[in-house]
């Protein structure tokens, strides 16, 4: 079967409950990032440091401005670490995932605890509609630069071992990029719809394996 992240764990992360002692993780802590604005329905997930222009996901999301969240998890050892980043449509748990994917990804059956997801190289991950994604890739190959003002931006956030920043490529349009660190760092990491038990589509989640 593929790999599906555990509903229970998932939902727990956001209702910020506490674990039992003896757990790796002790908790989580959720940060609400801010609204991301989706002009086209059409959602990107990427390294965007090092993919500012990846396909969009298949599936459609609404389309408005919709708040995201990152649940970081507390491990029991100190360290913290950004498990969960989400954005979300519906304020209900999750009770069914579907695997995201890109017309670049083909269909057919996975094995046991596979998945498709996008690369990370620089230890961030983001959300962003594809109109934002077009104006990204136009300021980094505009400018050099752009790459390093990013990152100063996220800096402006940093908390030991994690950080974020809500990013507007062109400061005169609403379209904007979300990004945070990727959990462990560089990696490969899933995205999944969440739907509730009627179906609703709750939340758009990446799984950042911790």
């Amino acid at each position: 079967m593929p790999y599906q992240p555990e509903l229970e764990r998932f939902n727990s992360a956001f209702d910020g409950i506490t674990f039992a002692p003896g757990s790796d993780i002790s908790g989580f802590r959720v940060i609400d990032t801010g609204l991301l604005h989706l002009a086209s329905g059409q959602l990107c997930a990427s390294d965007p440091l090092v993919c500012p222009d990846p396909p969009a996901f298949t599936q459609q999301v609404p389309i408005g401005d919709w708040p995201v969240q990152v649940a970081v998890a507390c491990l029991a050892n100190g360290d913290e670490r950004m498990a969960y980043a989400r954005v979300v449509f519906a304020n209900a748990p999750v009770s069914r995932w579907v695997m995201a994917s890109t017309p670049d990804q083909p269909d057919g059956e996975m094995g046991e605890d596979e998945f498709y997801g996008y690369g990370v190289d620089a230890g961030t991950g983001c959300f962003m509609d594809l109109r934002a994604s077009v104006l990204l890739a136009a300021c980094m190959q505009a400018d050099s630069d752009y790459f390093e003002q990013m990152i100063d931006a996220m800096q402006a956030n940093y908390r030991d071992t994690h950080c974020w920043v809500d990013l507007r490529p062109d400061p005169q349009r609403p379209d904007n990029v979300m990004c945070f660190s990727s959990g462990w760092g560089d990696g490969c990491y899933p995205s999944f719809f969440g739907h509730a038990a009627d179906g609703t589509l709750v939340c758009v989640m990446t799984d950042f394996l911790v």
